[in-house]
């Protein structure tokens, strides 16, 4: 890393740029900034500030990052340069990474954008040694090849003497010059030989090493790992170390699991195993944990070369938003379905459970018409009873389905203040002593006046009314029903027991599954339209409570609702 690097920021508000200044300085990175605003600017400081880094902002009023990193590219490919917005989007940041920019750094999170710089300058470094080193290759190829020419030459010179030592033995009479002429012939031959299969020995060596330093994919679209058997990370790609936010060189002779979630781990060893007993390619998706243990959905592929049979070679594909977006779908189904339910169950209320209490009233008072007209005021009495009781029992349900249609649409205000639970239970009961008199039914309330609670008191109201309701319904005359309470260190339960018909444990499972259509009569064949409960649940999840039942057949039923204090 330079002594004092030259850092060019694209930015077009000063106060994001100063901002940016002191992180960096902050940092203790010792630094010349050059601020820009326009192409003009950013081309000029480019030819003539010569920065080792470029910080841009996405979008700017007559320019943006996408048009500078292709500037940049084309002048200056090797230097790092990273994207530092607040509206860019983490899918584009994926997509320009992937095209080519070192990195990306929200403006809210500038804290991450130092491990960045460094990562993304520990790069470009690496980069520049690759080209010195692949020059070198190059100047020792020009050198082998001028070796080449030059043992060429020799041979050249060496036939020429050859030829030479071949007409003197013509002119030389004595045949002991001659044998030993043709013998220092051969032994240069020989030399020759073995000069050459050097050369192509060092040849090859030199195509090899070039060959593997311009395979090593560190651009490619998709991670790159070579494990050993134990699942160590011998090897990998840039792609590869950017998904675990982490170097090349902490990731070596790391375990590759060590970057999946654990109750995976098993899943991957087996996989990894049948990887090198079969020889052949296996693939997987699995959940792998990416920078900041973010979750990333990965599709694996992993196969064993027969020249290398301890490695295994894997691939990891990023997966992430096509999971994404997998499960977005399904949960727009789910919602579908839940407004489907939720319009056939007010369909059918408004249908069948609504229509009846008022086809009772219209009946019943035609009736009691015609006792009115006929002074027969015993049986007009009577029916006036019934009329009232239908008339009670429509206003419950068009009071639950309103305030269920208010907490489904959105539109029902959650208000909490101290209450005082006595009062609004006293408040509700109330409503519910003529209907307990006329079943011969004891309505008893044990719950201090001190007990306070935090809570929208309209809600709790409605939780308690259809909890009364219900033990009301389900009472056996003569019966009595139990309101009392339950103190712990941060809840107070609510407890509405009843001395019913209770119910088996394949109804209690229903009772709060959303399930309206789940229905039964009360003890003096009284209907319900099986809202009550679902809005109680809704409710009390509201104030961050719980609400559940005990039961037993013939021998009644306690609902419990355990509310924050």
């Amino acid at each position: 890393m330079p002594s004092n690097l030259k850092i060019l920021i694209l930015e077009d508000n000063q106060n994001d740029a100063d901002l940016l200044n002191r992180e960096l300085r902050k940092s203790g990175l010792k630094f010349t900034s050059e601020i820009v605003q326009t192409r003009a600017q950013f081309e000029h400081a480019l030819q003539h500030f010569n920065p080792d880094l470029i910080l841009s902002d996405y979008s700017l009023p007559s320019f943006n990052a996408v048009t500078a990193f292709r500037i940049k590219q084309n002048k200056l490919p090797h230097i790092p340069f990273i994207i530092v917005s607040g509206v860019i989007g983490e899918e584009n940041a994926v997509y320009l990474i992937k095209n080519g920019v070192t990195d990306y750094a929200p403006k809210d999170k500038l804290f991450s954008l130092i491990p960045k710089i460094n990562r993304a300058l520990k790069e470009s470094e690496e980069w520049k040694e690759k080209q010195i080193i692949g020059e070198k290759l190059k100047i020792q190829a020009e050198a082998l090849i001028v070796a080449n020419k030059e043992l060429a030459f020799q041979k050249e010179e060496k036939e020429k003497r050859a030829s030479e030592l071949i007409i003197a033995n013509k002119e030389l009479v004595f045949q002991k010059e001659l044998l030993r002429l043709v013998h220092e012939l051969e032994v240069y031959q020989i030399e020759l030989q073995l000069q050459n299969e050097e050369l192509k020995l060092s040849r090859e060596r030199s195509e090899t090493i070039a060959q593997k330093y311009t395979s090593l994919y560190d651009f490619a679209p998709i991670g790159y790992f070579t494990l050993s058997k134990e699942g160590e990370i011998l090897d990998l790609n840039l792609v590869g170390s950017k998904m675990f936010g982490k170097d090349r060189s902490d990731l070596k002779e790391k375990l590759f699991g060590g970057f999946i979630p654990e109750k995976g781990h098993s899943t991957f060893n087996l996989y990894i195993e049948k990887a090198f007993q079969s020889k052949t390619k296996e693939v997987s998706e699995m959940v792998l944990l990416g920078e900041g243990d973010s979750p990333i959905f990965a599709h694996l592929t992993a196969i064993v070369e027969e020249e290398n049979p301890d490695q295994c070679l894997l691939t990891v594909l990023d997966i992430t938003s096509r999971k994404k977006a997998e499960l977005e779908l399904e949960a727009a189904a789910k919602r579908m379905n839940v407004l489907n339910t939720q319009k056939d169950l007010l369909f059918s209320i408004i249908g069948h459970d609504l229509r009846n209490p008022f086809t009772s009233i219209i009946g019943y008072a035609e009736l009691l018409m015609m006792d009115v007209r006929s002074k027969n005021y015993e049986s007009a009495e009577e029916f006036a009873g019934i009329v009232l009781d239908s008339s009670k029992k429509a206003m419950e349900l068009l009071t639950n389905l309103m305030e269920w249609a208010e907490s489904q649409t959105g539109r029902l205000i959650y208000n909490p203040t101290r209450i005082g639970l006595r009062d609004v239970v006293n408040e509700v009961t109330v409503m519910f002593n003529q209907i307990a008199h006329q079943k011969d039914i004891t309505i008893r309330k044990e719950i201090p006046n001190e007990i306070e609670i935090l809570a929208d008191k309209d809600m709790i109201a409605t939780v308690i009314r259809n909890l009364v309701s219900n033990a009301v319904k389900f009472a056996k005359p003569g019966g009595e029903i139990t309101i009392c309470t339950e103190e712990g260190p941060n809840s107070i339960t609510v407890c509405v027991k009843d001395s019913g018909v209770g119910m088996d444990i394949h109804d209690l499972e229903k009772l709060f599954s959303g399930d309206a259509t789940f229905t039964t009569l009360g003890t003096k064949k009284e209907k319900g339209s099986g809202l009550g409960l679902i809005l109680c649940k809704e409710f009390v999840e509201k104030h961050g409570g719980k609400i559940w039942a005990e039961t037993e057949k013939d021998r009644g039923s306690t609902f419990y609702v355990s509310l924050p204090r």
